[in-house]
């Protein structure tokens, strides 16, 4: 699965990791790293929800949001 993203805004700094965007078919994206799990919603529809870390880790860079994602099949593209 190809998600190409036109807008994103990461909306916490640190613990959790979040972001909020629309991908270029107007399709609402979130994707979420909290308590060792990465989720990735796609038009409100859950895509993805992995264990990555332990209970107490939240805190990943986009790259590595979109390297694990890529991981189970869903490529992540910033087209901004």
């Amino acid at each position: 699965m190809n998600v190409q993203l036109v807008e994103l805004e990461r909306t916490h700094v640190v613990a959790p990791a979040s972001w909020f965007g629309k991908t270029v078919d107007d399709v609402d994206f979130y994707a979420r790293y909290r308590w060792g799990t990465l989720v990735v919603v796609l038009d409100n529809q859950v895509a993805m929800v992995e264990q990555i870390g332990g209970a107490l880790d939240g805190v990943c860079t986009f790259k590595e949001l979109c390297r694990w994602a890529a991981n189970k099949g869903i490529i992540i593209t910033d087209m901004r």
